[in-house]
């Protein structure tokens, strides 16, 4: 039985969700000003089914309609010239394997960041939202990339729609076989340690992907003997061939640790910063729930209603709490702004340079490739020369031969692959330069503006409240005096002394004894006359 529970649950349109996002998260203005073909996920639905547990699952939409009807580009795919929309509904674990599909289909290219994990708390609105949001963005982000926006792998993710999408996966799209695991090893395009790792478990992966996993396993296991040992063979750092562009790609290294060192530290502070707005909120918070109390209390002693003060020292209070019950507002507004225009984007920005570093990565392994076959041919040259020198060896120089003749092809290969990645990096990395410029002097403007607008409401808050407080007379106390109250309180309250209780009425004969008067009880003789 399958129970599906909306999250989202409003009823806004997308255009204004749109502007909503826009105007939250500045930065994604600036990530998507060339996106004309917009993608959207949206309605994101949790379902609880069977042994699979509780997921996720997002609605996909991807819509060329606004690019055919501005007439200023192409839509990207050739599916797309019929204008229709194609929706698909996916979870995290399919958003997962795009980002693990782009880094093999185009390696050099900077893959945007997909948003983090998280262990607890997955299925909380809020948390739901954020992720729909960064999903959103991702996509975009992908389609605004030359590099990536025609991969098969975004061909099939956004044209394959629910069922056929699942087909492509299972049929095994994109699978590394053991007939094309050799020609990876020979060009560099195996799946070395790139610093890419996507893993769809902890608690996000469902029972299809365990199938999935396992059967991708089977097929692996006669390259993976090949792929280990290429790995290892590829993981020296010495004896490699130095290349013309290898000052560059140095120069680019050290601009990208430079740029990420000082971007930490700014991150840092700005985190520091904001969690100091966040406690001075609260404190200015109990503060004015402080200052309330204090003039409740004056007023209470003079006998005041809960709106008038007979004091100037509770008037004052009274007024200074409501300020600083105003600068708490301000304040708890400010904390969410920063967070969101700009402790945010800092991290998104870092996340963008982890991007680059794999992508440095992906040309850094080409190069060892094309070294190691470079090692290899000058090694079965010698060996050829030794077989051919060698008196009875003439032989095996046949052999020699053809391992030699393969292994100059697989230095071609190698370096042409290596001439195609490095290009694409050093592309990327030029256009990175240009947009990250952009959007980090957009985020570090609005973080300039952000502390502009904060501090002059502050400032304004606080100014009206001067006059205000001047004119209260901190000596006016009312007439009302303790001492007073009690020295009257004594001398108009009578205190009467208590009297002797009246005799009792008599109910029987009056005798004298010895000068005294006695009742006694009525004799049993008495009572019967």
């Amino acid at each position: 039985m399958m129970s599906a529970d909306k999250s989202n649950g409003d009823n806004k349109t997308a255009p204004e969700m749109r502007a909503e996002q826009t105007r939250s998260h500045p930065q994604l203005a600036i990530d998507s000003e060339e996106n004309e073909e917009l993608v959207t996920v949206s309605e994101p639905v949790t379902h609880t089914e069977g042994m699979k547990g509780k997921f996720t699952m997002y609605r996909v939409a991807y819509d060329p309609g606004s690019s055919q009807m501005t007439g200023s580009s192409k839509p990207i795919f050739t599916w797309a010239t019929s204008g229709r929309v194609q929706v698909s509904r996916l979870m995290y674990s399919d958003f997962a394997w795009l980002f693990e599909r782009l880094h093999k289909e185009r390696p050099g290219a900077i893959v945007p960041p997909l948003p983090e994990k998280q262990q607890t708390s997955r299925f909380n609105e809020s948390f739901i939202e954020e992720r729909r949001f960064q999903l959103e963005k991702f996509l975009n982000r992908v389609l605004c990339n030359p590099e990536l926006k025609d991969t098969e792998c975004l061909l099939v993710f956004l044209s394959g729609g629910d069922t056929d999408f699942k087909k492509a996966k299972k049929d095994g799209f994109g699978r590394v076989h053991s007939d094309s695991a050799a020609r990876d090893l020979s060009t560099g395009d195996a799946d070395f340690n790139d610093g890419v790792e996507m893993n769809t478990s902890g608690g996000e992966q469902n029972e299809n992907s365990i199938v999935d996993k396992g059967r991708e396993s089977v097929s692996h296991k006669k390259a993976g003997l090949k792929r280990w040992l290429q790995e290892k063979k590829t993981a020296y750092s010495g004896g490699l061939v130095r290349l013309d562009d290898d000052a560059i790609f140095e120069e680019v290294a050290h601009f990208v640790e430079a740029l990420e060192a000082g971007l930490k530290r700014v991150e840092a502070q700005a985190s520091s910063i904001n969690k100091q707005n966040k406690d001075i909120s609260t404190s200015l918070l109990e503060f004015g729930l402080g200052c309330d109390a204090i003039s409740h209390v004056e007023n209470e002693v003079d006998g005041g209603t809960v709106d008038s003060h007979t004091n100037g020292v509770g008037e004052t209070f009274h007024i200074i709490g409501k300020a600083a019950d105003e600068a708490a507002a301000i304040s708890g507004q400010h904390y969410q702004r920063e967070v969101q225009s700009f402790v945010e984007p800092l991290r998104d920005h870092l996340k963008t340079i982890q991007a680059v570093k794999v992508a440095l990565t992906k040309r850094n392994n080409r190069r060892i490739t094309y070294s190691t076959n470079l090692n290899s041919v000058d090694s079965k040259k010698a060996s050829l020369h030794k077989f051919k020198i060698t008196p009875g060896q003439e032989n095996k120089a046949l052999g020699a031969e053809s391992s030699l003749s393969k292994a100059e092809q697989a230095v071609l290969a190698s370096k042409q692959n290596y001439d195609e990645v490095a290009a694409r990096v050093l592309r990327q990395v030029d256009l990175f330069r240009k947009e990250s410029a952009v959007a980090m002097c957009a985020t570090m403007k609005e973080f300039a503006a952000s502390q502009a607008d904060y501090y002059s409401k502050l400032n304004e808050s606080w100014s009206a409240l001067l006059p205000k407080v001047d004119l209260i007379d901190a000596n006016r106390l009312s007439d009302r005096s303790f001492a007073q109250a009690a020295a009257a309180l004594s001398s108009s309250v009578h205190v009467n002394m208590p009297q002797d209780p009246p005799p009792p009425t008599p109910n029987g004969e009056i005798t004298a004894i010895n000068g005294g008067v006695r009742y006694r009880d009525p004799l049993p003789d008495e009572k019967m006359s």
